[in-house]
């Protein structure tokens, strides 16, 4: 399954497709957004959209356009290696097929619980912001 990493650090980009291909994942990494950034995310099967590290014009474009072609999107503020396995393992989890607003792993990602614990959690709050649709 492809999926598109947005934003994060240039520095930790070899690092993301490791943990992808550990967990059986093709991710592409576009650290900034460039042109025909939509027409890259049509062949993806999901959109990881780390927050902190892009613009809100490349959000913006982003969320536009995942929600246009039904392709799911995660969004999260932090871009730590943490963040994504914590993301990989609920896409990887096993799914009933149906589209539930929910990962694979069938919690809501905006309200997980699991998502608030350990690093990546800020003030109490889930450091994933889960689904927009």
């Amino acid at each position: 399954m492809s999926i598109a990493i947005i934003g994060g650090m240039k520095r930790l980009e070899s690092r993301y497709r490791e943990e992808g291909r550990r967990r059986g994942f093709d991710l592409k990494v576009f650290n900034v957004a460039g042109r025909d950034l939509e027409r890259k995310l049509l062949k993806m099967a999901a959109v990881v959209l780390f927050t902190d590290r892009i613009s809100h014009n490349a959000r913006r474009e982003v969320v536009r356009a995942a929600r246009l072609h039904r392709i799911p999107l995660y969004q999260y503020h932090s871009c730590g290696l943490c963040t994504l396995r914590d993301c990989l393992d609920c896409l990887s989890a096993p799914s009933d097929g149906k589209d539930t607003g929910q990962c694979g792993c069938g919690r809501d990602c905006a309200n997980c619980d699991e998502k608030g614990k350990g690093k990546g959690a800020k003030g109490g709050r889930p450091a994933g912001a889960g689904l927009a649709h």
